[in-house]
């Protein structure tokens, strides 16, 4: 097995652990609708790297077809994951609207949390 696959087979069960998903089987082999990792309703798509970068390219076309593939899985969102180097941590991409309603999600947690504490719930 080459380091290239050894390390993203790596990155993504770790990735599977951390967030309680699931690995996709065959991940990578182009033979399936894409994706390295499966939450409830998000798709991840993993990058890694053989060797420690300054510096990481991120092209329109792998996050074009995340989102296709994405959709085409009916998960509600999409997530690039990626690493500076092999054994490193993840960074993650989201389009900005996934991010405007997370952010919103917490501010609402935060209300019900705030209001419950009032109530003396």
């Amino acid at each position: 097995m080459d380091d290239r696959i050894k390390f993203s087979r790596q990155q993504e069960k770790e990735v599977a652990k951390q967030l309680n998903g699931k690995v996709v089987t065959g991940s990578g082999n182009g033979d399936f609708n894409g994706g390295d990792v499966l939450l409830e309703d998000w798709f991840l798509e993993c990058k890694t790297v053989i060797s420690e970068k300054k510096s990481y390219a991120i092209k329109r076309s792998v996050l074009d077809k995340m989102m296709e593939q994405a959709f085409e899985q009916q998960k509600d969102k999409a997530a690039l994951l990626f690493r500076f180097e092999p054994k490193g941590e993840d960074w993650v991409v989201l389009d900005i609207d996934t991010f405007e309603n997370l952010l919103e999600e917490i501010k609402q947690l935060r209300r019900q949390i705030n209001t419950k504490r009032l109530l003396g719930d």
